[in-house]
């Protein structure tokens, strides 16, 4: 059976305690999904099953009577904030059940079991509505439902503090990106200018005659956003808006996303000599907590820092130099750091 992809969710909890059930009418709906052989959804209710938990949920069995026109497969799994789609089919005069039974993993280990129950009522007679079912039960966490959602959540008031940088970036990756239904908050606890480790700023130039050459050398360097855990570019994105804006509140427009530091040096190349540049550059560094809600659990990010450049500062650059033994050999050495393009590109003045 083709299994539906996760999708990440976007809509608000409702519903708890004892099944539910709603009168909906028939009608017919087509999907480009299905099971085996690519089958058009044509006479089906569908239902969510989403986790709003930090466990993995695996799907083991499905227990009923088993008639879809489209439903996971077996073994699949739904991560932290994801949901699978469930169509079951709706059969004139008989009414359509099914359990889905997962797995609450935490890592590799199962620590409980959860199932969404689902079905479709038939009508009475052939002019009449049919109605929904939804029901859940666990034994790890809690779980809700509505007439089309059955959601599997951590025990309520459930708060996790997370102090080493990796598993900050994990969280931050799961919760803090673009498409998420997590609410992410940045408190700032202090600000300090800092400077950046030294590194290659631009371009070498090498000087491969006998004689000296006097030069005005320029070197223009873009510096962005850095921050203490190493996120994705889409949730980096998204966190530095976070933190802009609570930067903003509390010290006013002071947020710079990008700046370029500009630096010229008139420079002796001596015979036989290849230069690069290395700067130090000035960043204002903001330290605070993220707080994450998601569901009935709460993150605490602890001393997590995002700087920018500083444009009230100065760059520091030094160029370095070392002997030309061939053409071939001119290129700079890479020097990196995370918050910089190393530049190793180089030319030959004079020449």
């Amino acid at each position: 059976m083709a299994a539906f992809s996760a999708t990440v969710l976007g809509t608000c909890l409702a519903g708890a305690g004892g099944a539910s059930a709603e009168t909906v009418q028939a009608t017919a709906v087509t999907a480009s999904a299905g099971p085996e052989g690519g089958m058009h959804i044509e006479s089906s209710r569908g239902f969510n099953v989403r986790n709003m938990s930090h466990y993995t949920l695996k799907l083991v069995r499905i227990d009923g009577d088993n008639k879809f026109e489209g439903r996971p497969d077996i073994g699949t799994t739904i991560s932290p904030g994801q949901s699978q789609r469930f169509e079951v089919l709706y059969k004139y005069l008989s009414n359509q059940r099914d359990d889905a039974v997962y797995d609450v993993l935490d890592g590799s280990t199962t620590v409980g079991s959860f199932t969404a129950k689902m079905g479709v009522m038939s009508a009475d007679d052939f002019w009449g509505a049919a109605k929904r079912y939804t029901d859940c039960t666990s034994t790890t966490g809690t779980c809700t439902h509505d007439d089309e959602n059955i959601t599997f959540l951590n025990d309520a008031g459930t708060v996790k503090t997370i102090t080493d940088g990796q598993a900050q970036a994990a969280v931050l990756n799961q919760w803090c990106n673009e498409s998420t239904v997590a609410k992410c908050t940045f408190d700032i606890k202090s600000r300090e200018s800092v400077l950046t480790e030294s590194h290659q700023s631009g371009p070498g130039y090498g000087n491969d005659t006998s004689s000296p050459i006097t030069k005005k050398l320029t070197t223009t360097e873009k510096v962005g956003v850095t921050d203490s855990v190493e996120v994705n570019a889409s949730t980096q994105a998204s966190i530095a808006r976070i933190v802009e804006m609570s930067v903003n509140a509390k010290y006013g427009k002071t947020w710079v996303s990008e700046y370029e530091f500009t630096d010229e040096t008139t420079l002796t190349l001596q015979p036989h000599t290849f230069y690069w540049p290395v700067s130090v550059d000035p960043m204002t560094r903001y330290t605070g907590d993220f707080t994450i809600t998601m569901g009935n659990t709460t993150w605490h990010l602890t001393n997590v820092y995002l700087q920018t450049a500083n444009p009230n500062g100065h760059a520091s650059v030094t160029w370095k130099e070392r002997p030309i033994t061939t053409p071939q050999a001119a290129s700079a050495p890479s020097i990196t750091g995370n918050q910089h393009t190393t530049v190793s590109t180089y030319g030959f003045i004079g020449v």
